[in-house]
């Protein structure tokens, strides 16, 4: 299954019924192997039994449009799967490209090809801690910047050293105005959550295990900032780390950049591997459970998921499509 340029176009998710088009995004196909990484949009999961998807593939006609990946991340202001070449553009002028609706594609600073290595997921990004990040300009649309809403973000991390002062994922100010949230670690090592409206800096919520403990492991973070009650909550793989309560904040981040793998005035540079970046948009709270299920899905897909056996479809009326794809 090569698809019309040989990514895949001919692939087409169903839901159940065997014809409800689902959305979704190849995020890796090697047509000489079959191996196929997808994120497919699920609009019902079930807690009580399993939930069946259809995966077509090998129709006589194919094209890339049976993909929608901003259908598949409607939640998100910004998905950055990091598999990319850092040293070749993916849209226009940027390097890492944003998967959503909002083209927050980013720019590789001083990065090269070699920082492109196998990820928790497809592929990911190596920081060498020096002076390499990924900087995602301020979005015209206000897709990443926090006010009074709740929001939620979340990223992979494998540190592999202890340095003084890193940042792995945020938004933080460019010498503007202090406005920042960052997920970043001190010296200590201690690891933590910083909020700051430009008056005020909190830091609710730590993972202090992630520096002490987690050298050289794939650990998948996850933020959620309740602005109603005023609450943060931190998982670390997917279970509840810590909870911590924060005073009342003005706009988190406005006019500056969202950076991977480093603060925003060029300091403070991760040294380690960051994989799926993803901040949701105003207003998101991710449930315990929602946050449990990712790291499920992601962590080892082989016992989140099964496959059954090929089945041959052969269909008698002429014309009938599902997606682009077209089967009789």
């Amino acid at each position: 299954s090569a698809g019309v340029t040989g990514g895949g176009g001919d692939f087409v998710f169903t839901s159940s019924d065997g014809t409800t088009k689902l959305d979704h995004e190849i995020e890796k196909y090697a047509s000489s192997s079959g191996e196929l990484w997808a994120w497919v949009e699920v609009p019902t999961l079930s807690v009580t039994q399993d939930t069946t998807l259809y995966v077509y593939y090998g129709g006589p006609s194919s094209g890339a449009t049976n993909q929608n990946p901003t259908g598949v991340w409607t939640e998100y202001g910004g998905v950055w799967h990091l598999g990319e070449n850092p040293t070749a553009t993916c849209a226009g002028t940027k390097e890492i490209c944003d998967s959503t609706s909002n083209d927050n594609d980013g720019d590789a600073v001083a990065m090269e090809s070699g920082d492109q290595v196998a990820g928790k997921i497809g592929g990911s990004l190596n920081f060498g801690g020096t002076d390499e990040n990924v900087a995602i300009p301020d979005p015209a649309n206000g897709s990443l910047d926090f006010g009074t809403d709740s929001f939620t973000y979340s990223v992979w991390t494998k540190k592999t050293r202890n340095v003084n002062w890193e940042v792995f994922f945020g938004k933080s100010n460019a010498g503007i105005d202090n406005k920042r949230y960052t997920m970043e670690c001190n010296g200590t090592p201690y690891c933590y959550i910083e909020l700051s409206d430009g008056t005020t800096s909190q830091q609710p919520v730590s993972f202090e295990g992630v520096g002490r403990t987690s050298l050289n492991e794939w650990v998948y973070l996850t933020v959620v900032i309740d602005n109603t009650a005023n609450i943060a909550y931190a998982y670390k793989n997917g279970a509840l780390y810590q909870e911590g309560s924060f005073g009342s904040l003005g706009a988190l981040s406005n006019d500056h950049a969202l950076n991977i793998g480093s603060s925003g005035n060029g300091t403070y540079h991760l040294i380690g591997g960051l994989d799926e970046a993803r901040v949701s948009v105003s207003g998101i709270i991710r449930s315990a459970d929602w946050i449990k299920t990712e790291y499920n899905n992601q962590n080892k897909p082989s016992t989140f998921a099964s496959l059954s056996g090929t089945q041959v479809q052969i269909r008698t009326a002429a014309g009938l499509k599902i997606g682009t794809t077209a089967s009789t």
